[in-house]
């Protein structure tokens, strides 16, 4: 099950990221030049060959994926990882400690 579920969560992953307005700019031009890379007429190895054909297209796709997803801010990558895949600790911040009195007692003492 975690094999089918994997490229899902890294496709949200990548989603995220290209969301997150801390990743720099021209890192989120990755994900569109592979895509161009795709679309582009001139193959590295011919369509007329049936499956090797668009596998240098999809190649290109999923290193461009690959590259972003490294290239990325790790700590954000990081961050956006554990809410994906609900994982790692929380961290100090959310948890507020106090002390409390209590002003009446439900006893009535």
């Amino acid at each position: 099950m975690r094999k089918i579920v994997a490229p899902y969560r890294n496709i949200v992953l990548v989603w995220r990221l290209l969301r997150d307005p801390r990743v720099p700019l021209f890192l989120k031009f990755i994900i569109p030049m592979a895509g161009f890379s795709v679309l582009w007429p001139l193959d590295l190895v011919k369509d007329f060959i049936p499956i090797f054909g668009r596998v240098d297209d999809l190649l290109a796709l999923i290193i461009g994926l690959i590259v972003f997803v490294k290239l990325s801010p790790s700590r954000i990558a990081q961050e956006h990882r554990q809410n994906i895949w609900g994982t790692g600790r929380k961290e100090q911040g959310d948890v507020t400690e106090a002390e409390y009195k209590v002003l009446q007692d439900e006893e009535g003492e």
